[in-house]
């Protein structure tokens, strides 16, 4: 929605200025905090993002400010889609265990197939966005990229979320996992 704004109200130069002003000390902060072995993979979407914001500002031109989300998507998905070959770990796996170590084969199994999910997802987002950016009033494009993509994404996450604490039955000791835990206990006690 800053993009939109900032489009709307002035040139793209203006836009790129004022987004790289306030995103690239934000970027630098958040990928400083990140442990030392992990920032190169995580920094990549930030730095695009920074890439886009910077050609936009040269260029004075604002296709380059509304094609970042297609970048960070195909970014994202490219990494996703890239832990599915050879004897990588799915993405999904990798976020699974910061909750339960010792995942079995089922789960396992599960959180390949999720893998898959994000990665068609994040490619398909990719080209939405791509597609408004190209051929979409900006008023469609900043709607899409500033709520819907956001809801559809959160949707996805709470959906696999919630299947595989209900189908797997690992609760945590948090007010989520609870909650879950009280709805499964109901459910398996229906006849």
């Amino acid at each position: 929605m800053a993009t939109y704004a900032a489009l709307t109200y002035g040139s793209a130069r203006q836009a790129g200025l004022i987004l790289g002003a306030v995103f690239i000390p934000m970027a630098i902060a958040r990928v400083r905090r990140l442990p030392r072995d992990h920032r190169r993979s995580l920094a990549v979407v930030p730095l695009l993002i920074a890439a886009c914001t910077a050609a936009a500002t040269v260029a004075n031109r604002s296709a380059y400010l509304l094609y970042a989300p297609v970048a960070t998507n195909l970014t994202l998905g490219l990494g996703f889609a890239f832990t599915l070959f050879g004897s990588r770990t799915p993405m999904i796996e990798h976020f699974a265990r910061l909750q339960v170590r010792n995942l079995g084969p089922a789960e396992r199994t599960w959180c390949r197939q999720w893998t898959v999910v994000w990665s068609v997802f994040l490619f398909v987002n990719a080209s939405v966005a791509g597609a408004l950016a190209s051929f979409a009033p900006a008023n469609w494009w900043a709607l899409y990229n500033g709520l819907f993509a956001y809801v559809a994404m959160g949707g996805l996450f709470t959906t696999e979320y919630v299947w595989r604490k209900l189908r797997f039955g690992r609760f945590a000791s948090h007010a989520p996992d609870q909650w879950l835990a009280r709805l499964a206990r109901r459910r398996s006690a229906e006849p």
